[in-house]
């Protein structure tokens, strides 16, 4: 999924935040709410290489009522100076089958709670340190109001 040749396009690394931010927060939900993006806003900060694999970082910022603030970046997992010189390189452009699954952390209790970042942001592990930050985003989700009325009625928090 290039825009130009040998880049993936920006449009798809979009729908990558947006579905994990979505994966983050439904998980963190356990099933007692939903909710949707409102606003999502991309930094592009260099060229994502097709042959590249990146690690998808993802933060909850925090909760005010219903709304959820979250953030991500696309990071490189391999150190920013091997990562250099992939731009339109096509020799490694075969099938990558060992890229890292999404493993996410949460509290255990299914309740959002605000991260610092350190610690508790999800698949950070996999990312190089000093590594390429190729994106990166802010996203609001939004509980629906009456569902959010249910959950605040039942005593609980988001």
């Amino acid at each position: 999924m290039c825009g130009h040749a040998g880049i993936v396009h920006g449009g798809l690394i979009g729908a990558l935040f947006d579905d994990f931010f979505g994966t983050l927060f439904l998980l963190n939900a356990g099933g007692r709410y939903s909710g949707f993006t409102a606003n999502l806003t991309i930094d592009y900060r260099t060229p994502l290489p097709a042959s590249t694999t990146v690690a998808i970082v993802v933060w909850l910022d925090g909760v005010q009522g219903r709304k959820v603030y979250l953030r991500a970046e696309a990071r490189g997992v391999e150190p920013a100076a091997a990562a250099a010189n992939t731009v339109g390189d096509d020799s490694n452009s075969k099938d990558n089958n060992d890229a890292c699954p999404l493993a996410l952390r949460g509290s255990g209790d299914g309740a959002l709670a605000a991260r610092s970042g350190t610690g508790d942001d999800v698949g950070a592990r996999w990312a190089a340190p000093g590594a390429v930050k190729y994106a990166e985003a802010r996203g609001l989700f939004v509980v629906p109001k009456p569902l959010y009325d249910r959950v605040v009625a039942r005593g609980e928090t988001l």
